[in-house]
């Protein structure tokens, strides 16, 4: 067995202050002052975002994550806080500094690559309550550190791995944390380096056409850190076990006084059933309508006698339920519902701890009373949104040609008159919880607002052939033959848009559309398949090309064989996906678009932006350095947001600004309107 030791210098390292200078701000004001004033895009960059909330094991306290964003300094701030639940909500920082830790995905056979979004840390409690362990990224690497839970002395680093330290579990005695990083990734980089003198085989660690390749996939190895001495060895394989059956602590199956509830395992996207050990000890299954569909996490009380869960239900599943059910009753009782996004809950003593964010209310930590619905503010992370003006959403709802549910949150101008049409800005492809920049978080809903323009941020009905599949392979499959699914996009949207002009408060003329991802492909046939829309602002380009060369040959082969996807050389290849990429339609779309691209997703845009430049369509693109597929710089995100909002102005009201992020711009676009005869 492998033992190290963990350097005695490092036992009593200074916590990192890494971005100090802007974490003056980080811990929200007790006394908010100023009068009060319309929301700008400072105030949305520099959010304070809360990570998933951990219960101390006695129930009386809370431990989070607390992350804000300066965009003059291209800056995050991340602070790890505690929460006294009895005390009136008082929370005191633990520990601050530190770098953003950036999501992942592994697939194809390759190791986790960045997707740009922000993982918070989610802090683990020691068994005995006065510990908390939790993830801190430096020097590109995430770490293990450890802190008091009374913040009486600075919290302490206690791993210097070279691979990222992934999951980690405390012991049941606490003398001894177990976690997962994969040292063999190294060794795969070590390889790529010397295969770099004789030239990269194009394969499947390909992606994106990003080079050099990246590294397959690497098993975890576990280690125990033997807190005492304090040592790093092997992990035993009864230790090992421990990140098995670790609760994840959030959203997770809760034991509790020896009674469980939980959801049972299934394939794929479908939804488990809900079981619970009854008053008899015997395992039992809800039968109730309610428990078969939707749920998506489940408690004990605390005397093991009654279950709550949590349900997605209402139009669409955009609403939120809580439940109770009492295991061996053929019956729920609806505790609550509503349209708020209510996630990460988990028992605090006989309560439920949760966060919850509004259209209009950032996310805020709240405390639910099962028993009556009574749900009460602990801790506000964004007091001073309280003195913003922000315009209220108004939920619509309709249904796509297929009879799939579908819904959007309408937000009008200030000073909307009754009867006055407003252009119209569409942002996709989800609206859940506050209203901040649509998925990607690049179209600022309030700003536009602001701006003039009404919005509806518009969420996707589900896929029309459902989720009653054995693997994702069978399910895409499914749902791109004849493109069924982008076809039920594409009707729910002007479905929507249609309600929304038949309000009496849009312009069907000057109507927009925005998209990232999913809503890029949205954006990409609505363009495609009409030419209704003036405007359009777009975060990548998808076209054949795209998905059949620069994916990597990996998932050229799954795309065509098991997804259903034509090949560039089949013989009805320029048919089949016409009516879903631009590329192939730039002789005929004539609607101006804006590109604000990643550097990571620039190669799939190059040949459409190519294409509609040799038309003289009007199309400008802008990429940003060192972004993934999501774009997580706060000056880039301000970038975004500025020019979005000026786009808009100048093609849907005919208006300039007299500070443009770009002083030529203007020129610009007036040289691409009259070359689009526009």
């Amino acid at each position: 067995m492998r033992v190290a030791p963990v350097f005695a210098a490092l036992v009593g390292i200074a916590p990192s202050v890494a971005h100090a200078e802007v974490c003056d701000w980080l811990a929200p004001p007790e006394i908010v002052q100023g009068e009060r004033r319309p929301v700008t895009a400072d105030d949305l960059i520099r959010i304070r975002d809360i990570g998933p909330p951990t219960v101390s094991p006695d129930g009386k306290r809370a431990a989070f994550e607390l992350r804000t964003a300066d965009a003059q300094t291209n800056t995050y701030c991340i602070g790890l806080y505690v929460l006294d639940l009895a005390d009136g909500g008082r929370a005191i920082q633990l520990d601050v500094g530190g770098d953003v830790r950036i999501s992942g995905y592994a697939d194809f056979g390759l190791s986790a690559y960045p997707d740009g979004g922000l993982q918070p840390s989610i802090p683990r409690w020691s068994p005995d309550g006065t510990s908390l362990a939790f993830h801190k990224r430096s020097h590109g690497v995430d770490q293990l550190w450890i802190v008091q839970a009374t913040g009486a002395a600075p919290a302490r680093q206690m791993t210097m791995s070279e691979t990222d330290i992934e999951r980690f579990s405390w012991s049941d005695d606490g003398k001894t944390i177990v976690y997962s990083t994969r040292p063999e990734i190294l060794r795969e980089r070590e390889r790529i380096g010397a295969e770099a003198r004789t030239g990269f085989l194009y394969d499947e660690r390909f992606v994106k056409a990003i080079t050099p390749p990246w590294p397959l996939q690497a098993p975890a190895e576990v280690f125990a850190l033997d807190l005492a001495e304090p040592i790093i060895r092997e992990a035993l394989p009864d230790e090992a076990a421990l990140l098995t059956r670790a609760v994840s602590g959030v959203d997770g199956n809760v034991a509790s006084g020896g009674r469980r509830a939980w959801l049972e395992p299934t394939m794929f996207m479908r939804d488990g059933a809900l079981w619970a050990i009854d008053a008899n000890d015997r395992e039992t299954r809800c039968l109730a309508d309610e428990c078969r569909t939707g749920v998506q996490a489940v408690w004990p009380s605390l005397d093991g006698r009654e279950v709550r869960f949590l349900r997605n239900e209402g139009w669409a599943g955009g609403g939120k339920a809580l439940y109770r059910w009492r295991p061996g009753s053929a019956e729920v009782s609806k505790v609550f519902e509503t349209s708020d996004r209510i996630s990460h809950c988990q028992p605090a003593g006989d309560e439920l701890l949760c966060l919850r964010e509004a259209s209009t209310i950032p996310s805020h930590i709240v405390r639910i009373d099962p028993a009556t619905g009574t749900i009460s503010t602990l801790f506000d992370a964004n007091p001073e949104f309280a003195a913003l003006t922000l315009q209220p959403a108004r939920r619509l709802e309709w249904t796509n040609d297929l009879g799939l549910e579908a819904f959007g949150d309408l937000v009008l101008p200030p000073g909307h008159r009754s009867g006055q049409r407003h252009p119209l800005i569409v942002t996709t492809y989800r609206t859940r919880g506050f209203l901040r920049g649509g998925t990607g978080d690049e179209y600022p809903i309030q700003l536009f607002a602001q701006a003039g323009f009404a919005v509806l941020s518009f969420d996707r009905p589900a896929e029309p052939n459902g989720f009653d599949f054995e693997t994702l392979d069978a399910w895409f499959h499914a749902n791109n033959v004849d493109w069924s699914d982008r076809r039920s996009v594409n009707s729910a949207l002007e479905a929507g848009i249609a309600k929304v002009v038949a309000l009496g408060v849009a312009d069907p003329d000057r109507v927009a559309v925005t998209g990232l991802s999913n809503g890029a492909s949205t954006v990409e046939w609505a363009l495609s398949n009409s030419d209704k829309y003036a405007a359009a602002s777009i975060s990548s380009f998808n076209s054949p090309v795209c998905y059949m060369a620069l994916g990597g040959p990996a998932r050229a082969d799954v795309f065509r064989e098991k997804w259903g996807l034509k090949g560039l050389t089949d013989a009805d290849a320029h048919a089949y996906w016409k009516p879903a990429a631009i590329a192939l339609n730039a002789d005929r779309v004539r609607t101006p678009i804006l590109v604000q691209v990643s550097e990571y997703d620039l190669p799939c845009g190059i040949d459409t932006f190519a294409a509609l430049r040799e038309q003289r369509r009007p199309v400008e693109m802008h990429v940003f350095p060192g972004e993934f597929h999501l774009k997580w710089q706060p000056a880039h995100r301000l970038a975004l947001y500025q020019r979005n909002v000026q786009w808009f102005k100048y093609w849907l009201l005919d208006a300039r600004y007299e500070d443009p992020i770009d002083p030529e711009q203007y020129e610009r676009w007036s040289k691409l309107k009259e070359e689009a005869g526009l």
